[in-house]
């Protein structure tokens, strides 16, 4: 909807929560696979949940005033609101694993799998080496994905980081051609 974007563009460009914004987003971005461990990795959630922290306050005062009007009020705290829901969902992504005792279950049950299809196969004489050798394959893909998309910043299956950085970079060409004084920070 064009008019609530141009509300939304109001809201951000007259109270400056675009700078928050900005700060939230630089914060957030996942490094590549290799240059964090658990601890950093912690550290990088624990600054943007501090940044984001700051930005609700920051969005209740830019709305406090009567500079905004009501549809970009709401467009402001609505995309605010949006940003914290994400920011939920993201945590969860990187925290949330498959217990290990589900994946050795998970483990335990694929080699049941096979074995009793290789027995039963055995058993008739009539094994079918190919197709055996088609279902263990597709077995260890499934398993493969399984775990790999457990973990979603590291594996062959990864979450692309270009649609932030492409935003980030979109976010400073706008603050950058803003050369109006910053507004201060809710404390």
């Amino acid at each position: 909807d064009v008019e609530r974007l141009d509300a939304l563009q109001q809201a951000v460009r007259s109270v400056y929560v675009a700078d928050a914004l900005l700060d939230y987003a630089q914060a957030r971005i996942a490094p590549r696979q290799g240059e964090v461990g658990p601890q950093r990795q912690l550290e990088i959630v624990e600054n943007s949940n501090r940044i984001l922290a700051e930005l609700w306050p920051t969005a209740m005062a830019a709305i406090a005033g009567d500079s905004l009007s009501g549809a970009a009020k709401v467009a402001l705290l609505s995309a605010v609101n949006d940003v914290i829901d994400q920011n939920a969902i993201r945590n969860a992504a990187l925290f949330d694993r498959i217990p290990a005792v589900v994946l050795a279950l998970l483990m335990f049950m694929t080699t049941l799998a096979v074995v009793e299809t290789g027995l039963k196969s055995g058993i008739n004489g009539k094994i079918s080496r190919p197709r055996y050798n088609g279902f263990i394959v597709v077995i260890a893909m499934v398993m493969m994905v399984i775990t790999d998309y457990d973990r979603p910043q590291e594996g062959m299956i990864r979450v692309s980081q270009v649609p932030m950085a492409n935003a980030i970079a979109d976010m400073e060409k706008g603050t950058d051609s803003e050369h109006a004084p910053k507004a201060p920070r809710a404390e």
